[in-house]
């Protein structure tokens, strides 16, 4: 699932173009913050879902725009309004959906033994 909308996004790329003003690359930003390449890249590209966490984001965001000098506050791309479009039912299908194979290879294994044992 993707946590990254417009805003996100564009907030990332303020924080992307004043790294860039500040002539650090994003191995040496992330050297001197002491975070991870990875997180960075995420903020800069406004996409929150490597973050195992609401709070992750939101602390290595703090840290990293206070490493920028920027005092934009965080868009909580975590916010329940984010997730109301998620359907749970959706979910299940999909699940059905992957191992539909499975499933009936199963069923019919059944099939096969119960006939055996009606004719055994």
């Amino acid at each position: 699932m993707s946590l990254k909308s417009a805003q996100s996004a564009k907030i990332g790329k303020m924080f992307q173009q004043k790294r860039l003003l500040m002539s650090f690359t994003l191995e040496e930003a992330a050297q001197k913050t002491y975070i991870n390449i990875e997180y960075l890249k995420a903020i800069e590209s406004g996409d929150y879902s490597v973050f195992p966490a609401r709070l992750f984001a939101l602390k290595y965001y703090e840290k990293y725009a206070d490493f920028l000098d920027i005092t934009k506050p965080f868009f909580d791309i975590f916010d329940k309004s984010i997730f109301d479009s998620f359907d749970e039912d959706n979910l299940e299908e999909s699940f059905f959906e992957k191992n539909k194979r499975f499933i009936f290879d199963i069923g019919f294994i059944v099939l096969i033994i119960f006939v055996i044992i009606l004719m055994g």
